[in-house]
């Protein structure tokens, strides 16, 4: 053979593999790229339901004391003078978003603290709703109570923060 034809074989040989080998080269990189691009939206959609989690379990809690501060104070938010059972009804109905809300938080996670403080602060909402006597007037022991309530809800803001912005998901 002649050297400018093997010269030739080898080049054309050389070419194909570097094509192929870019091919090969390129699609790996998208599939990485691919990889990463879900990896990022499943922490983003997982990031979202967290805080939805979150703010609901806030927001069932504070609905919570609300109907309980109705039935301690005997009015209700328009001033109104409110009769007990309907404020015990309005008190169970609101532990009830409360008590799924905690459950959602659960489901969110992560595992650890944050759902402990989770369950701490619906367990104090209902010590203190065992506290509200069938006659509205200053209770003391629901003060200190709605107060030690307020201290575990800090602490569970401040998990939920740490959760949503670590650079780790769990």
């Amino acid at each position: 053979m002649d050297s400018t034809v093997l010269a030739g074989i080898y080049s054309a040989a050389g070419a194909l593999f570097g094509a192929v080998g870019g091919a090969f080269l390129a699609g790996r990189s998208a599939v990485r790229q691919a990889r990463t691009s879900g990896r990022e939206q499943q922490r983003n959609w997982l990031l979202e339901q967290r805080l939805e989690a979150y703010v609901e379990l806030c927001t069932a809690s504070d609905a919570t004391w609300a109907a309980m501060n109705t039935a301690v104070g005997g009015l209700d938010p328009a001033g109104q003078p409110v009769d007990p059972v309907t404020a015990r009804t309005g008190i169970t109905a609101a532990k009830s978003q409360l008590n799924r809300a905690v459950r959602r938080v659960q489901l969110a996670g992560p595992e650890g603290p944050l759902i402990v403080l989770a369950r701490i602060l619906a367990a104090r909402v209902t010590g203190a709703s065992l506290l509200i006597g069938n006659t509205p007037g200053h209770n003391p022991q629901y003060e200190q109570a709605r107060d030690e309530y307020h201290v575990t809800e800090k602490q569970f803001i401040e998990a939920a923060r740490h959760v949503l912005h670590s650079d780790q998901i769990q």
